[in-house]
């Protein structure tokens, strides 16, 4: 299926925002994006309104579009409705994912490595978070609550860029006790894993 610029450009500066490169408060313009992607305003307004209606956005008129603020409060709405459904997809994988499938998920944790600034390794543990998060709802098998929690975990992605150190992630230790109980088929150990991992930080 052919990409849009619209829909690239949209897909690109979401991966900036929930990648941390565009922090709240960083403004954006029509001009100037449409000056980078040659093309027209048009297909940059429509990116940006659809990452305003999605809250990546804030537009104000005559003026621009400001990346939008994340505090601790929506953080922990996000994680609090996450959990719920990421405990939905922990059930489905028990009952309809096979083990080669679920083991799969082992090849985004290997994608560690203990090198590079802290800069670059907070970016790195982020991107495998997200990755392996978003693998799990994807071996769900359910499209609209892989949807949904596509934006979930790139909400939460960006926030703890904020509220996660190097060393918090570092201690992140569940993914592969997640794997475990799912290889098990035990669903409720899996839910209890996820719940310390999703834990807001202290």
């Amino acid at each position: 299926m052919k990409v849009t610029i619209a829909r690239q450009i949209y897909a690109d500066l979401r991966e900036d925002i929930t990648a941390g490169k565009l922090q709240p408060g960083h403004m954006l313009g029509e001009g100037t994006l449409a000056d980078r992607y040659g093309s027209s305003k048009m297909p940059v307004r429509e990116a940006l309104h659809q990452l305003c209606q999605e809250g990546y956005l804030v537009s104000y008129p005559r003026r621009g579009y400001v990346v939008s603020n994340i505090t601790e409060e929506d953080f922990f709405e996000i994680q609090q409705l996450r959990l719920a459904l990421e405990m939905l997809s922990l059930e489905l994988i028990v009952n309809n994912s096979t083990d080669e499938e679920i083991l799969a998920l082992r090849n985004i944790l290997a994608q560690y490595k203990e090198s590079g600034d802290a800069k670059t390794q907070v970016a790195l543990l982020h991107s495998i978070n997200t990755s392996f998060h978003l693998g799990l709802a994807r071996l769900s098998k359910n499209k609209r609550l892989y949807e949904t929690l596509s934006h979930l975990v790139g909400e939460a992605s960006r926030a703890g860029y904020r509220f996660y150190s190097l060393a918090k992630l570092k201690e992140r230790h569940f993914h592969e006790r997640i794997l475990d109980a799912l290889l098990e088929r035990d669903a409720e150990k899996a839910k209890e894993i996820l719940r310390e991992d999703l834990e807001l930080p202290s």
